[in-house]
């Protein structure tokens, strides 16, 4: 390559990119090793690839303690232990048949009032709610605009 003023350019532009993918990677390792200091301008991430395999050794479970008393140590032990453990959080071995505490909850509705906001909505007030979104913003996570609708 000779070196012309376009050609300087063009090493000016590949060096300015190379070095903010650079910057973008020691991001990247910086926040994966989780460290809160570091030093401007290095980049080993040889150095933030132990880092995060330390963070990782550390922060590995190698043993849990059973509702029985007992430690376990290998992984399908603990992995059933856990489960075991949410489904006796989360099920209930008695089904309860006595509400009497919902008597105490006042009663803000009658029942015709009920039955409006029970009843499905009409072909027109659904043509309303869809006509009535904002074409230019998503209402969910999904992405789909009012347009779209």
């Amino acid at each position: 390559m000779s070196p012309t003023i376009q050609n300087r350019e063009k090493l000016q532009r590949v060096q300015a990119e190379l070095f903010k993918y650079l910057a973008l990677e020691e991001e990247f390792w910086k926040q994966k090793s989780g460290m809160s200091w570091f030093q401007d301008g290095y980049r080993n991430t040889k150095f933030f690839h132990i880092q995060v395999n330390r963070r990782r050794k550390r922060l590995q479970l190698r043993r849990i303690q059973a509702s029985d008393g007992n430690w376990l140590e290998e992984n399908d032990e603990m992995a059933a232990e856990a489960v075991r453990f949410f489904q006796d959080q989360f099920t209930e071995a008695i089904v309860p048949s006595c509400f009497g505490i919902l008597d105490h909850i006042p009663h803000m509705l009658n029942n015709e009032q009920n039955y409006d906001l029970m009843r499905q909505p009409t072909c027109k007030e659904v043509k309303l709610a869809v006509f009535g979104l904002n074409s230019e913003s998503a209402g969910g996570p999904d992405g789909f605009n009012g347009k779209f609708f």
